[in-house]
């Protein structure tokens, strides 16, 4: 956390990467203490949503691995609001509007109070609207009936 807060983006992925090695189910099969196993996952939960973090802001961006990493966390914690909301933010990098509506939607029901999901939502549902306007103004006129060959004295 320390390197990600002082602007190591890199190093903090490197880290978190490093903790979920660790933290995997996997590791733990064998394990019975119930107790070690409860807070392996909840150690595993923080370290996902970070790592996912640090793929959005990664240069470049490496959305589709915030995106897997998000999902961990859904099968995991299914109304987890940050997994959420992050997962949308991928969704997002990767051009998947529809589909990113629908989880930034979906993080404000489950955290209502949250000011930056509801900005981006926002911010997205005016982006979609800008991009069907253009459309619209692109294809305009396009089937209009104009003189010309084919078109010439047909009704």
């Amino acid at each position: 956390n320390a390197k990600f807060r002082a602007g190591d983006a890199k190093a903090a992925q490197a880290d978190y990467e490093e903790a979920l090695k660790y933290l995997r189910r996997e590791m733990w099969v064998d394990c019975e203490d119930e107790d070690l196993l409860t807070r392996a996952k909840a150690c595993r939960i923080p370290a996902s949503l970070n790592l996912a973090l640090c793929c959005l802001r990664a240069d470049p961006c490496e959305a589709f691995r915030a995106l897997e990493l998000c999902e961990e966390v859904l099968d995991a914690e299914p109304e987890n609001a940050k997994a959420t909301y992050r997962k949308g933010k991928a969704l997002i990098e990767l051009g998947e509007l529809q589909e990113a509506e629908f989880e930034l939607a979906r993080a404000c029901k489950l955290a209502p109070g949250d000011a930056a999901v509801r900005q981006d939502l926002q911010k997205l549902r005016q982006r979609a609207r800008d991009e069907k306007r253009q459309e619209k103004k692109t294809f305009e006129g396009l089937f209009d009936r104009n003189p010309g060959f084919a078109s010439e004295g047909r009704t």
